[in-house]
């Protein structure tokens, strides 16, 4: 028992530096915040690079006979070269490799120099389809960082705007790279960019820009903090009508939000009650940063940031638990996620504020949250399953809420297949919190031990015994020895489940 509780506090209970198993989601999340900021962008790039093409039909010329042109000092000749290039790299961004065979970077930089403005924009456009592409092929211009920061000086928005999302393309990425865009003073010129009344596409693509550079290990939050970032945020939720510069807004706040130390400034400048507006929004895409900010606030190493979110103000709690049952309702997978998170971080509290918990939804929203959430087990894929059962588990943390619910349980059957199905996970941890699970009921209902092996616990926990990690073997061992030896009898069960 003793084993149980600590690997259960190793993996759940939360720390100053945040819970193990939200740093082990990390990976998946800059995935996530990358592919949603990319759609944002896709059309308004289509638009930009058509909008250049327009007028002029494009064949597929050689790599050999483009970097020719490129040499030649005949200007004309080399804008043409640049639009063949920009059009080969659009159908396919891995072809800029065959274009590297000729030293075209070299050519690249010292066409820049020049003082056409067209010939910088097809430059930068071309970057633009670079930048798009796979983290090695990035890795391939971030020599051209110092020019992308002049460009943004330029007096040209669609210059600007285009060096915007290639610099959001690769600081995200690539670290070294923004580090040296910080150097080079971008964070002040893009602070001076957020003037949604000046511009609004470039305010957008400015706050986009920020909210990458702000991700990925050691980010630059205190230089952006004090060029004021949250007097521009508060204006842009000034703005009623939901866009893209609240998306970007609200990201930036996530990034912001994974420390503690602005957290005050957030409450006291009232923008979490403006944060908390896009926690029921219609757009999907707004929803999923302001639950972040939230879950943010509950995991704070400091309690009373917990009790700012769920105790402080019943109002404004009631309002978390509708919008979670809302969305659990609604079956819409991406939110679901986002929503067993934010439960995962509710429960991480202790015994007499879960059961507080479990009460305000049943008594304000009518609805057994816990049931809620196991229905998500039965029901719903591997990804949603863990996340439930994470959030679940964190909930079970104090046995009484464990034995409350297992005894009122009345699809305890269906509900012990979805949760043992996670025994098949790749990730050891997952498959060692459901092993948790496993001796957490038998301790608690010996009697239940038949039904653990009618819903194939017993033969799944087996088939672990020749599994190449050595805990997982010996755990999965050591409770069929535990609760499933000699003296197991398989006849000694509660028929009622």
């Amino acid at each position: 028992m003793k084993n149980r509780f600590e690997r259960r506090k190793k993996l759940y209970k939360k720390t100053s530096e945040k819970s193990q198993i939200l740093e082990k989601r990390n990976v998946t999340l800059k995935q996530i915040r990358k592919s949603k900021k990319d759609r944002n962008l896709l059309k308004r790039r289509i638009e930009m690079i058509s909008e250049s093409s327009k007028g002029e039909e494009y064949l597929t010329v050689p790599p050999d006979m483009i970097a020719k042109d490129l040499a030649s000092d005949n200007i004309d000749l080399i804008k043409k070269a640049l639009r063949h290039m920009k059009f080969t790299i659009s159908q396919n961004p891995e072809s800029f490799y065959d274009f590297q065979k000729f030293d075209i970077i070299k050519t690249l930089l010292i066409l820049i120099d020049s003082e056409d403005l067209e010939v910088k924009l097809e430059i930068a456009l071309i970057l633009l389809h670079v930048s798009s592409g796979t983290y090695k092929l990035k890795q391939t211009i971030l020599d051209f960082g110092s020019y992308l920061v002049s460009f943004l000086n330029s007096k040209d928005s669609k210059l600007q705007e285009i060096s915007l999302i290639i610099v959001a393309n690769l600081s995200g990425d690539c670290l070294n790279f923004r580090n040296s865009l910080v150097e080079n003073g971008i964070l002040e010129i893009l602070i001076a960019l957020l003037e949604p009344n000046i511009s609004f596409d470039l305010c957008c693509s400015s706050a986009f820009a920020i909210s990458n550079l702000l991700k990925g290990e050691d980010p630059p939050l205190s230089q952006i903090v004090e060029l004021n970032i949250f007097d521009k945020l508060d204006i842009f939720f000034q703005i009623e009508k939901e866009s893209e510069i609240h998306y970007h807004a609200l990201w930036i706040l996530s990034y912001l939000t994974s420390v503690d130390e602005y957290f005050k400034v957030i409450i006291d400048s009232n923008l979490m009650d403006k944060i908390l507006l896009f926690f029921k929004s219609t757009l999907i895409d707004l929803r999923i940063p302001a639950i972040r900010i939230i879950v943010n606030f509950l995991y704070s190493s400091d309690t009373k940031y917990y009790d700012y979110i769920i105790n402080e103000n019943l109002e404004r709690t009631l309002f978390i638990f509708t919008g979670i049952i809302d969305v659990l309702n609604a079956k819409e997978d991406k939110l679901i996620k986002e929503i067993c998170w934010l439960c995962s971080a509710i429960f991480n509290s202790h015994e007499e504020q879960i059961l507080e918990i479990i009460e305000l939804f049943e008594k304000k929203c009518e609805t057994n949250i816990l049931e809620q959430l196991s229905k998500i087990i039965i029901n719903a894929h591997y990804d949603l399953k863990r996340e439930a059962a994470i959030a679940l588990m964190n909930a079970w943390e104090w046995d009484s809420v464990f034995i409350h619910f297992i005894s009122c349980y009345k699809n305890l059957k269906n509900f012990l297949l979805g949760f043992f199905s996670l025994l098949n996970s790749s990730d050891p941890d997952i498959a060692h919190m459901i092993m948790d699970f496993i001796e957490l009921l038998l301790n608690c209902f010996p009697k239940l031990a038949v039904l653990v092996e009618n819903c194939d616990g017993i033969s799944m926990l087996e088939k672990l015994r020749n599994h190449p990690n050595k805990s997982l073997f010996q755990r999965a061992d050591d409770i069929i020895d535990e609760f499933f030896s000699e003296n197991y009898d398989p006849e000694f069960g509660d028929e009622e489940y």
